[in-house]
């Protein structure tokens, strides 16, 4: 495990911790289920200091009755309706009042929302929120139960008929998700910054339903089980013995305001919980991560390979890449993500996409499937370069994916070829999906629809680390997929009067492709790279300073990451660069400056 946190860098943060909701913290002046001392004056005044609590829906049809266009007396129906729903929601399964008595707060919250100071207009927000997130709590309990709660629910005071409308711009029908989640059920552990935004609905974290596996890849669509984040609206319409309650759901990587009564509102958001969550439920799923798993069993996550959104792909927006490094996966990206999200000019201009490759595999291997990825994806969403934002791709690479993506902006041919075959491919002994795949290895051109690369933590000219004792041991245990390994097998044993002088009829692994020195390294030097294509290196030193060529950040030394006219910045950070501050500062600011439009 030494080893694998050594070359990966990633630990174990970011994660989601599972709250009561129930018990929710307090806010400035405020909090859900706590009745102010104007309530409690109300309740006195109608003689029902106490009583409330055993028949609400009767003290609830009284304070309304006395409420008419005074706030303060919406305000008591508003927190008596809520500090009920609270006491009855723990007998949810056998007593259904708990729903009618949120829907009864929401409803208020709705009708007084933009009434009254600043103070009245937070109080009427915040009641909505809590009161949506509690419903949406109390479906999954139904769903869990195999319960049907039906579309007309029985209030304290009306009947509420309940429609989840998914036809507005950017909504989401019901069935999209397995789970759909509110954002308070959850605290972050371990985040530097949360990517929030206030406004008005509810914050939700969705377990989407889409293809799994290969369909995913073929389809290029949020796969099955992605964590997004959504925010959900409560609306009502006239009042009367049966009320219309209105649900919408909506994606808000996708939206960013949405009609709410009269107004148009920037929706409230929470970008980070998602990646929480995401965390949380792979550290449940597996011992191992999935990047560990790729490292030492290969063969187990290789039908995973390949790029997918991290997003409901859009044709309207500029694609960012994240490729990963050593004995990682994409979920290691969601600091730097997180980041990037908070920034509501990068949430429109941009869309996030990322590859999973197992990392036991050399590089040449991994390039060559992410080339052919890239290839799929634009014959699908851009034939003929009809959507011109896909054209200017932005790609991220950490660690060892920095050589991948390296590879989809460098020109192969002849010269990088003959580095390691002494006969043309046409005479080498393969099937003809083995020439393909050779074929493919060594002879690519740049990526056309690749703007700019951004090199975090990269060894170019490898790391010592893949030639010492812990890269003995980490090439010892590297797993090739069986596909890779039965071909580069062949390749190699069938063809040994082909082979280069110094290239060894064993399949090589990742190891081998990160020795300073070593085959792949030197090759790598001699392809050049596009000069069309903007590069920048961030670089770690630890927090060292002084002169860079005596610096490492723990794993790749300066001399390695460093590429004479590339322009860079170097960070007090370890290996994990994704995840220091300063280099989501580095990325917004180069994403904020990107020419293309």
């Amino acid at each position: 495990m030494a080893l694998m946190v050594a070359f990966s860098g990633c630990a174990t943060k970011f994660v989601a911790v599972s709250t009561d909701p129930l018990k929710p913290a307090k806010t400035a002046g405020w909090s859900p289920g706590e009745l102010s001392m104007s309530t409690l004056a109300r309740l006195a005044a109608l003689r029902l200091p106490r009583s409330w609590e055993e028949d609400p829906a009767a003290a609830l049809v009284a304070l309304e009755a006395g409420a008419g266009k005074d706030l303060a007396g919406q305000r008591a129906v508003i927190e008596v309706a809520l500090a009920a729903g609270i006491r009855a929601h723990a007998r949810f399964l056998t007593d259904h009042s708990a729903a009618g008595l949120y829907l009864c707060a929401a409803e208020h919250a709705f009708d007084c929302d933009g009434l009254g100071d600043s103070e009245f207009q937070r109080c009427c927000r915040e009641a909505s929120r809590y009161a949506v997130a509690r419903l949406a709590g109390l479906r999954e309990i139904a769903q869990q139960k195999g319960l049907s709660l039906g579309n007309d629910l029985a209030g304290p005071t009306r009947t509420y008929h309940i429609e989840i409308r998914g036809n507005a711009p950017g909504a989401m029908p019901i069935s999209s998700f397995h789970e759909l989640l509110p954002a308070d059920r959850f605290k972050i552990s371990g985040a530097r910054e949360l990517a929030l935004v206030e406004g008005a609905g509810t914050p939700m974290v969705g377990k989407m339903r889409g293809p799994v596996g290969a369909d995913a890849a073929k389809q290029f669509a949020a796969p099955d089980g992605l964590w997004l984040p959504f925010t959900a609206t409560a609306q009502f319409g006239p009042r009367g013995p049966r009320r219309n309650a209105i649900f919408t759901v909506y994606d808000r990587r996708n939206v960013e305001t949405a009609q709410i009564g009269a107004r148009r509102e920037t929706l409230a958001a929470d970008f980070s919980t998602p990646f929480a969550v995401r965390t949380r439920e792979l550290n449940q799923q597996n011992l191992l991560s999935l990047g560990i798993l790729g490292f030492l069993r290969g063969d187990e996550v290789f039908n995973q390979t390949g790029l997918s959104p991290l997003e409901e792909p859009r044709t309207d927006r500029i694609p960012v890449l994240f490729v990963h490094g050593l004995i990682s996966e994409p979920n290691d990206w969601r600091f730097l993500h997180n980041t990037l999200l908070a920034d509501p000019k990068i949430r429109q201009r941009y869309q996030f996409w990322a590859f999973y490759y197992p990392t036991s595999m050399p590089v040449p291997w991994s390039a060559t499937l992410l080339r052919e990825d890239l290839a799929q994806v634009h014959r699908r969403l851009n034939p003929g370069g009809r959507n011109p934002k896909l054209s200017h791709m932005i790609v991220l690479g950490h660690s060892m994916g920095g050589l991948l993506t390296r590879m989809q902006i460098a020109q192969g041919g002849q010269s990088f070829y003959g580095q390691y075959f002494t006969k043309p491919v046409d005479q080498l002994r393969l099937t003809a999906s083995e020439r393909r795949t050779i074929d493919d290895m060594f002879f690519f051109s740049p990526n056309p629809d690749i703007d700019e690369v951004v090199f975090i933590c990269v060894p170019h000219k490898g790391s010592g680390l893949a030639v010492n004792w812990i890269g003995k041991i980490a090439n010892m245990l590297a797993r090739l997929p069986l596909t890779i390994m039965q071909v580069s097998f062949n390749v190699l044993t069938l063809n040994a009067d082909a082979l280069a002088a110094d290239v060894g009829v064993k399949p090589g692994t990742s190891i081998d492709s990160l020795s300073p020195g070593g085959k792949f390294e030197k090759a790598l030097q001699t392809l050049p790279m596009s000069p069309r294509v903007r590069k920048y290196s961030i670089i770690g030193d630890r927090g060292a300073g002084g002169n860079p060529w005596l610096t490492s950040d723990g794993v790749v030394p300066y001399w390695s990451s460093h590429i004479d006219g590339v322009p860079e910045t170097i960070i007090p950070s370890n290996h994990s660069g994704p995840e220091h501050p300063l280099c989501a500062q580095k990325v917004k600011q180069l994403l904020e400056e990107n020419p293309a439009r």
